[in-house]
C-alpha cells in the first residue's frame, strides 16, 4: 500500500493486491465451493427429513380425529423413520446379487458386512421369492417391491439361505437375470448342523408351547375344585 497523488501526507491510498501463487489461490477456491455444497447437502438432508416427520405426525393425527384406524397410536408415541431417508432419485431394483445360503452359517453377518459399504443397499427381510410358489405367482412386480430404496449406481441384494436347497431356484433366478452375482457362505459341516437342528429343535418347542398351554386350560383336571 502507497500514497496515491503529489503530496503524500493529503493524498489517498491504494492498495494494489496480486496472487503470486494461482495454485495455491485455486486449491483455497476449490475447497471452499467443496464445503459450501457439504453445507448445502446437510442442510438439503435435514430439510427433506423435517418434512417427512411433520407429514408423518400430522397424518396420524388426522387419522386418529376422523377414526380412520381400529386401534389409533397414541400421539405422543414417538414416530420411527427409516435410517435412510428416500430421495426423489431413487427407485426400487430387482436385486443384483442373492445371498443363496447356506443356512446357518453366517449368511445374516455377511450380509451385514456388506451394507456398511454406501453402495449396497439390503432387502429388509428374507423374501423367499424364488423358493415359494405363492410368492412367485405374484410375478417380478411385487418381487421389486419389496426391494429397498436405491440410487442409480448401488447394488441391491436380497438373502434368502432356502435359495440353495429348493430345486425350482436356479430356472427361476436365470429367468430373471442371467447374469445375477450369487453368493454362497459356508461352514464346518458338523458345527452348521449341531447349529441348524438346535435352532429347529428351538422353533419347534416354541410353537408347541401355546398348544400345550390351551390344552392345559381345557382339560378338567386343571379347573380349580368346586366346593
Amino acid at each position: 500500500m502507497r500514497p496515491f497523488g503529489p503530496d503524500p501526507s493529503h493524498s489517498d491510498c491504494v492498495l494494489v493486491v496480486g496472487v503470486s501463487r494461482p495454485k495455491l489461490a485455486a486449491l483455497f477456491l476449490s475447497v471452499m465451493l467443496l464445503s459450501l455444497f457439504l453445507t448445502f447437502h446437510i442442510l438439503y438432508d435435514s430439510a427433506v427429513y423435517s418434512i417427512q416427520a411433520a407429514t408423518a405426525i400430522s397424518e396420524n393425527k388426522i387419522a386418529i380425529l376422523t377414526n380412520h384406524i381400529p386401534n389409533p397410536p397414541v400421539i405422543n408415541q414417538p414416530v420411527v423413520f427409516p435410517n435412510r431417508i428416500h430421495f426423489p432419485k431413487t427407485s426400487r431394483r430387482l436385486p443384483q446379487c442373492l445371498i443363496i445360503g447356506v443356512r446357518k452359517c453366517g449368511t445374516r453377518a455377511l450380509l451385514e458386512m456388506l451394507y456398511l459399504h454406501p453402495r449396497i443397499q439390503k432387502a429388509a427381510g428374507e423374501v423367499h421369492f424364488f423358493d415359494r410358489d405363492e410368492n412367485y405367482l405374484r410375478g417380478l412386480e411385487w418381487y421389486r417391491k419389496k426391494m429397498p430404496h436405491s440410487f442409480r449406481g448401488q447394488i441391491t441384494i436380497e438373502k434368502s439361505p432356502s435359495y440353495f436347497v429348493t430345486p425350482e431356484v436356479p430356472e427361476r433366478v436365470r429367468a430373471m437375470n442371467a447374469s445375477i452375482k450369487l453368493l454362497l457362505i459356508v461352514r464346518e459341516p458338523v458345527t452348521r448342523a449341531i447349529s441348524d437342528y438346535t435352532q429347529l429343535r428351538s422353533h419347534a418347542a416354541t410353537a408347541t408351547l401355546p398348544q400345550q398351554q390351551s390344552l392345559s386350560s381345557t382339560s378338567p383336571l386343571s379347573s380349580p375344585p368346586v366346593y
